[in-house]
């Protein structure tokens, strides 16, 4: 029931701060931005799937190297770091809470929060790829978003172990 309670006020506190808001507009810009390109490198060029899918998911990969693991940072940076700041880390740790709660129940809501982020635009990327490109592979690129919501709760969970 802690643990719930703990990833419940980690999402909430991420909403309230505007962070939630703020990097899904973000991260939904950037790949909408993605997606309006279409450049495949040359050495795919002979691949058998669409010209189309691999531009999207050449730029996607591009940008999930780079902001899933920032966007993951940054988020650990503020459950932890801002807690300790205010005093609440002391408040929540006092509370009837283990510590293994505490510290998964801030690793899943700070997952949620990631997922949430990567789910919109990439959603919106695959809207804007589906009406605008010529043939698109739908069941490649949803596979692709499995991959990086996978990546994203891994890098989360090792800035949550070197956070705490």
């Amino acid at each position: 029931m802690s643990l719930t309670v703990i990833a419940h006020k980690e999402i909430a506190d991420t909403h309230r701060s505007y962070t939630l808001i703020g990097t899904t507009v973000l991260f939904t810009i950037w790949a909408s931005f993605l997606a309006i390109i279409q450049w495949v490198p040359t050495i795919y060029r002979d691949s058998e799937l669409s010209t189309a899918t691999l531009a999207m998911m050449n730029s996607m990969q591009q940008s999930a190297v780079v902001f899933v693991p920032f966007i993951g940072l940054m988020l650990g940076y503020a459950a932890i770091v801002y807690e300790r700041t205010n005093g609440s880390y002391k408040l929540l740790l006092s509370l009837p809470h283990t510590r293994s709660e505490f510290v998964f129940g801030k690793f899943l809501g700070r997952t949620v929060v990631l997922w949430t982020a990567i789910s919109v635009s990439y959603a919106t990327a695959a809207i804007i790829a589906v009406l605008t490109y010529s043939s698109f592979s739908l069941r490649i690129f949803l596979l692709y978003t499995l991959f990086t919501l996978l990546y994203g709760a891994y890098r989360n969970r090792v800035v949550g172990i070197y956070a705490v």
